[in-house]
């Protein structure tokens, strides 16, 4: 078995298909071995299970290993869509990143490569002290950032890059996801070409929703997780 690693999925904006991207990096990563998937906190869904569910989603689409129970890869699971400590608050609970980590490392010694999904962006707040950038260094994984072409990335991207760099958080990839399909013209294309040369020589790739793209999004991953 090759040594354990994880990646930590985290995104630019909220809606921009980092579940989407979670299930095609868990299907990428099958040359590694066994690949599972984590999603420490999801809200707006009243069960880890149910149809609406990331959890639920990325099973159908992929075939990853649970070596856990469903609290494990959905430690935290809140009614209300808005922001994890508003959720957890109207819940009338906290958000406790000793159970998060604890889940952590009881899937991340069954299997090869863990892809662990974050809800929002880094500074989204777990509680009124914590924010998901803090539980990536607890964790003290690398983070793939997912982006997307639309107006306004380029701010949003070299902001995300920047806080991991004074969090001295790895980036190990950026993906640019195109989940409306948009043209591929003048200003996707500078989009592109601008946040490659930002985060050189971090590995970037491009993906259209529909479009698997495996091969190249495998390449991707053996770039970021040698064997």
């Amino acid at each position: 078995m090759s040594k354990h690693s994880a990646f930590f999925i985290s995104g630019t904006s909220t809606g921009i298909g980092k579940t989407y991207i979670s299930s095609l990096l868990v299907k990428a990563f099958g040359f590694s071995g066994l690949v599972s998937y984590m999603k420490p906190v999801q809200t707006g869904c009243s069960h880890p299970d149910a149809p609406d569910a990331d959890l639920s989603f990325v099973k159908t689409r992929t075939s990853p290993v649970f070596p856990g129970t469903v609290s494990d890869h959905t430690p935290y699971c809140l009614e209300t869509p808005c922001s994890p400590h508003l959720a957890a608050s109207l819940s009338g609970i906290a958000i406790d990143t000793s159970v998060i980590t604890r889940s952590y490392h009881k899937i991340i010694s069954h299997v090869n490569t863990l892809i662990v999904e974050g809800a929002g962006g880094l500074l989204v707040p777990l509680s009124e002290t914590v924010s998901t950038l803090d539980l990536i260094k607890l964790m003290s994984i690398p983070v793939i950032l997912v982006t997307t072409p639309n107006l306004g990335t380029l701010n949003h991207t070299f902001l995300s890059v920047n806080q991991l760099r004074i969090a001295g958080i790895t980036l190990a990839g950026v993906i640019m996801n195109n989940p409306e399909n948009k043209p591929l013209d003048f200003m996707y294309r500078d989009n592109a070409r601008m946040i490659r040369r930002y985060i050189d020589p971090v590995p970037f790739i491009e993906l259209s929703f529909g479009a698997d793209n495996n091969e190249q999004l495998e390449a991707f991953c053996k770039r970021i997780r040698p064997l």
